[in-house]
């Protein structure tokens, strides 16, 4: 008798303890460090967008050689492969830092910038290289030829212009300066992402023979990026990253843009530069993303340590009650 019912004991307790340890694991969602961002956008102007790349369009900004589609790539071929990976390119050809102020106030880029990892952003060159290549123009530079043609110049006129541009340009850097620290500021309330900020390259570095000309750009390109700097801090707050761009491309403008053609952007070559200034300064620091994992259920373990006891129990007790009802049975004959 007492052997039938510690069997059945034991294949009830065995039922119980097999239900139970189906259950012991659970499925959660946890925060996987990774060195690059998984989730990246790159704001600003053509320089972000890849102006005047082989396959560039501005209505298509992903089948050029841009630094940003370089940077996507990479980091898409370096990411586990349960890792999502999205690059999302909204520069805008020709924009100033007023027109990015005014699409992020709009609130246009509110949803990429609430999912991603890390901003990239370009911005402020049209603020200030369109004045200096009007001066260049203004001074007697001869695209056809590449050389300083004073036939058809003023002098004394294009004297009084350098001044002029040069008030002009100081005009345009305060308005760069307000526009930079409102984006920063729209930036970090918009996004929990790590935020870069590249500075400017001095493609007029080119025109040396033209001194005045190189020598008001050199000035106020230096200024322009004295600004960057300045603008990433908020009193102790950082609000972004400077990627020295300029640093990378001094003395090289002839080599990394299109100037020579009397074009400021960055060629192919120039593209791989900064994508590998953007990637040196993305890597100083690490990016999470939501990995899926088995886990040991707590709750689970506790609930069968608790069953286990109970059976232990329940058995000790029905064992103890066998023989005692056996015991009597024995003295009663």
């Amino acid at each position: 008798m007492l052997k039938k019912i510690n069997s059945l004991l034991l294949v009830v307790l065995m039922l119980l303890t097999c239900g139970s340890c189906a259950g012991l694991t659970k499925m959660v969602d946890v925060d996987e460090e990774v060195a690059v961002p998984p989730d990246i956008v790159f704001l600003g102007d053509s320089i972000a967008a890849g102006f005047g790349l082989d396959g560039y369009a501005d209505d298509d900004l992903y089948n050029c050689s841009s630094y940003a589609n370089i940077l996507a790539e990479k980091y898409g071929g370096e990411l586990p492969e349960d890792c999502p990976h999205k690059m999302v390119n909204k520069a805008v050809s020709g924009a100033t830092s007023a027109d990015l102020l005014k699409s992020l106030k709009s609130g246009e880029l509110d949803d990429v910038l609430a999912e991603c990892d890390a901003v990239v952003v370009s911005i402020g060159g049209n603020d200030l290289l369109a004045i200096l290549f009007k001066l260049l123009t203004k001074i007697g530079y001869n695209m056809e030829s590449g050389e300083l043609d004073f036939s058809d110049v003023d002098l004394i006129s294009a004297a009084l212009d350098v001044i002029g541009f040069e008030s002009d340009i100081d005009y345009a850097l305060e308005g760069f300066r307000n526009n930079l620290k409102d984006i920063a500021l729209q930036l970090r309330a918009k996004t929990g992402g790590r935020i870069f900020v590249q500075t400017l390259y001095d493609p007029l570095e080119y025109f040396r023979k033209i001194k005045v000309l190189s020598d008001l750009s050199d000035e106020k390109i230096d200024r322009f990026n004295d600004i960057v700097a300045a603008c990433a801090v908020d009193g102790d707050e950082l609000l972004y990253t400077t990627v020295d761009v300029a640093g990378a491309f001094d003395g090289r403008c002839g080599d990394l843009t299109k100037i020579s053609d009397f074009d400021i952007h960055p060629n192919a070559a120039g593209h791989e530069i900064i994508a590998d200034k953007v990637d040196d300064a993305v890597r100083k620091f690490t990016y999470t993303y939501k990995k899926t994992v088995e886990v040991t259920d707590e709750d689970a373990v506790r609930n069968l340590i608790l069953i286990c006891a109970a059976a232990g129990v329940l058995m000790t007790a029905v064992i103890i009650i066998v023989i005692v009802v056996a015991v009597k049975k024995s003295k009663n004959k």
